[in-house]
């Protein structure tokens, strides 16, 4: 995640995120249908949201198998100003909010946040 979008969801209200998300599939709807998903459209539902369920675990499965191959490496982020090294261990309990403070300069800590975005999607 970016910076500036970690900054703008640090606040937020999940449910609030959710219902943006699918004012935004609604409107992504309308310019690809020129209508709104309505029951009795001839599609079959259940076999639309299988195949989707089916997308989403591959996607969560890809995540994972990208997630364990940290598990023998440490991450190093390296930028003009500092240097972190992560074991995967460290990495989950950072991402987890739970350790792992570490007080850097605002240049620094932008380079860090870029970093990491970039290494870890």
């Amino acid at each position: 995640m970016s910076a500036n979008r970690e900054a703008e969801t640090a606040n937020q209200d999940i449910f609030d995120l959710v219902i943006a998300d699918l004012r935004e599939r609604d409107r992504i709807g309308w310019a690809q249908h020129n209508r709104p998903l309505r029951p009795h459209d001839g599609r079959n539902s259940l076999r639309d949201a299988y195949e989707e369920a089916l997308d989403q675990a591959v996607y969560l499965r890809k995540a994972l198998a990208e997630w364990e191959s940290l598990a023998d490496h440490k991450l190093h982020l390296r930028t003009e100003t500092a240097s972190i090294e992560l074991s995967r261990d460290q990495a989950d309990a950072f991402f987890d909010g739970k350790v792992l403070t570490i007080e850097l300069s605002p240049a620094a800590s932008k380079e860090i946040r870029d970093k990491l975005s970039e290494k870890l999607g």
